[in-house]
């Protein structure tokens, strides 16, 4: 993995534990550049992959200016509930990975 790539996957997590972005975006971008390393199916990734999934229906970003107000709310219930059982999960996985990142 090079350093650049290293950089950014360790700033994302950063940025997650700091509030810095939302959990799940969090989640899909720390997936995203480890798609194109060999972390992708590392142990330190799949848990990340795994929220990925499991929250792949709800919209985040420019997405939600098409949806309909009253999907919206649902979704958005539905991922408070996520985040209220696996946001602390989600928080030490970044740690997790910080760690590791950072003893390469």
């Amino acid at each position: 993995m090079d350093e650049q790539m290293k950089n950014e996957m360790v700033k994302l997590a950063e940025d997650i534990l700091n509030d810095n972005i939302d959990l799940i975006a969090g989640c899909r971008k720390i997936c995203a550049l480890a798609r194109s390393t060999s972390l992708y199916n590392d142990r330190l990734i799949i848990p990340f992959r795994g929220a990925d999934s499991e929250t792949d229906d709800y919209p985040i970003g420019k997405v939600r200016e098409f949806c309909a107000t009253s999907y919206l709310e649902e979704m958005d219930k539905k991922k408070e509930e996520y985040l209220a059982e696996e946001g602390s999960n989600i928080r030490e996985w970044c740690v997790n990975l910080i760690c590791y990142l950072k003893s390469l």
